[in-house]
Formats: C-alpha cells, sequence, structure tokens
C-alpha cells in the first residue's frame, strides 16, 4: 500500500508525467487534482483555476489504471497528498462526523479538497439562483412555483434530521443507521408536487418530517444531547436555512429535477392548449414549434445547475475557495 501511495503522490513523478502528457517541458511544474469522476472536472478546474490559473492539470482516473473510479479510490491516496499531489472529493458525512469513513483527513491534510457541502450539486443548488429560473421558466404563462419558501421549509425538516443522524454516527451509531435510511426519509419523487394552480404542494413536506420522526422515534434523543449535537452543526456552520446542502446531494437535486419536470409538463400542456384556442390550421404547427423550441432552450435545469458561477456570495463557494487558497 505504501508503494502505491508513494508512486502515484510523488512530486517528481506527476512533475514527468504532466511534462510526458503535454510534450513540454514546463508542464513538468504543473501539480495534478485527482476527482472522483469525470462529470467532477468542470466544476473542480473552475475552483483551482481561480486560485492557481494552469498550474494544475485535473484528471479523474488514477494514472497508469483508467478503471481506478471514485471516492473509495483515491482514500487510498489520502495520507500522500501534497501540494503537488491534490486530491478533490465530495464531503458526504465526512466533513460533518470526522470519525466516520475517512473524515478525519479533511483536518489532518489541507491538501485533501472537498465540497463542504455534501456533494457537488449542492455545491451548485444555491436557493436564490434556483428560484430566479423557476421564476423564469415561462413563455406566456406565468407559474407559481416559490422555491424559495418550499425549499427552506425542507431545509428546516432536513436540519432536524441532520442533528439526530450525524449524533448517530458520531457516537457509534449503535442503531446501525445508514445514509440511505436517512436519504429515504426525503423521497416524495412519486408525489404530485406541482399543483395544478402552478404553485408547490408544501403539504409533502409533511411526509418528510414524519419520516425523519419515525426514523428516529426509537433512539429519543435526550434534550440536551440535542443541543450538544445540534451546536457541533453550528460550529461547522450548518444551521436550518442551508441543511438542505448537507444531506444528500443527489437526493436533493432529484427532487428539484423532479419539481422542474413536472412544471414544464403542465406548462407545455397549458400553453398548447392556449395556441389551440387563438390560432387555427398551420398557425396552431407553427406556434407549437417555437413552444418546443422555447422549452428545449430556457428550461434547462441541467445547464443552469453546471453553469452556476463562482460567487463570492456562496458560503459554500467561499470555503471552497479559502481552502484552495491556503495551499
Amino acid at each position: 500500500m505504501n508503494e502505491f501511495i508513494n508512486y502515484f503522490t510523488n512530486s517528481e513523478y506527476i512533475g514527468a508525467y504532466n511534462a510526458s502528457k503535454e510534450g513540454n517541458l514546463d508542464a513538468a511544474k504543473k501539480g495534478i487534482v485527482y476527482i472522483e469522476d469525470d462529470t467532477d472536472q468542470f466544476f473542480w478546474e473552475t475552483f483551482v483555476n481561480t486560485i492557481f490559473p494552469d498550474q494544475y492539470n485535473v484528471q479523474a482516473s488514477i494514472i497508469d489504471r483508467p478503471g481506478e473510479r471514485g471516492k473509495r479510490a483515491l482514500e487510498k491516496l489520502y495520507q500522500g497528498a501534497n501540494k503537488k499531489v491534490l486530491i478533490a472529493v465530495d464531503s458526504d458525512y465526512d466533513f460533518i462526523c470526522p470519525n466516520y469513513k475517512f473524515g478525519s483527513h479533511f483536518y489532518s491534510n489541507q491538501f485533501i479538497l472537498h465540497t463542504f457541502g455534501f456533494s457537488r450539486e449542492s455545491a451548485l443548488l444555491e436557493i436564490k439562483n434556483l428560484d430566479y429560473f423557476f421564476r423564469n421558466c415561462k413563455f406566456t404563462i406565468q407559474n407559481n412555483v416559490d422555491l424559495i419558501s418550499f425549499i427552506s421549509k425542507f431545509s428546516n425538516i432536513a436540519y432536524n434530521g441532520l442533528i439526530q443522524f450525524t449524533n448517530e454516527i458520531i457516537n457509534e451509531n449503535k442503531s446501525n443507521l445508514t445514509e440511505s435510511d436517512f436519504s429515504n426519509c426525503f423521497n416524495i419523487l412519486s408525489k404530485k408536487i406541482v399543483k395544478d394552480d402552478l404553485s408547490l404542494d408544501e403539504s409533502l413536506l409533511n411526509i418528510i418530517e414524519n419520516n425523519i420522526n419515525s426514523l428516529f422515534s426509537s433512539i429519543n434523543l435526550p434534550t440536551e444531547e440535542f443541543i450538544t449535537a445540534e451546536e457541533r452543526l453550528k460550529f461547522l456552520g450548518i444551521n436550518p436555512n442551508n441543511a438542505y446542502r448537507f444531506i444528500c446531494g443527489h437526493t436533493v437535486y432529484d427532487l428539484i429535477v423532479k419539481i422542474h419536470d413536472q412544471l414544464k409538463e403542465m406548462l407545455f400542456k397549458l400553453e398548447f392548449e392556449k395556441i389551440k384556442k387563438d390560432f387555427v390550421g398551420e398557425a396552431i404547427k407553427e406556434r407549437k414549434r417555437q413552444l418546443m423550441s422555447h422549452f428545449q432552450s430556457h428550461f434547462a435545469i441541467e445547464t443552469i445547475c453546471r453553469s452556476y458561477p463562482i460567487s463570492h456570495a456562496d458560503e459554500i463557494h467561499v470555503k471552497i475557495l479559502d481552502r484552495i487558497s491556503k495551499l
């Protein structure tokens, strides 16, 4: 294991690798950032290049081992990370629970970069930015989606669950709870979230709250222990307003996408009904083509999330940039 770590985190080897890869001796001065997956490349390049422009190559596969992907593979390299060889991963629950899996390395090795929020998705899902996008999902009919209200209430419920879940993990998880147990509490994807009046059904949040209460009912956390657990989260900057960014990022992202898909489908149906009422003959077909083109170019939630720029007003972004700047 030591030979493996030393080989892939050796500064001289990395320099030679970069020079050979780029066919340029000057590239030997560059470092490398190992990431979990190719889909993370744009994200980490953006952050790293903001502080160290063109000083690091970012890649998913471990050198000479193209099949090595994911956080589990990179964890083998944690102890060897250095200024020349950075490792960038999703925080998951490792940041909140230092005793969880490899979480202690986040605190002991500054050369391990992480998302602070649960994942890359968490860093890109910023409530005000998303609310602006949803309010502008329009052709001629205005929707009534208030994402700030919905996610704020969702986040408050998530915060209560996060206090209890992280406390259980930190205290040896005697109840044998899994991440999936907790994440499943938030699953309302099978429900009709967007109502007929194009607003969000906030009553569905009661399902999530009941799921969380049920999950932790047998633990019955004493008030004093609950307060201590909450203080741990507050110390890390986690509160009821931002807790949605510290639970499973895929869970929240899937919820946002489901809301988007339901709204898009309902809006398209209403817009087309309006077209059929206002136009006749070939004009209907032409107007429908225009409608379809508009929806394709203006309703792409994936593009909005991916293109969310680094913001010095975003607390997650500030923490990531601050960690990189201290290398």
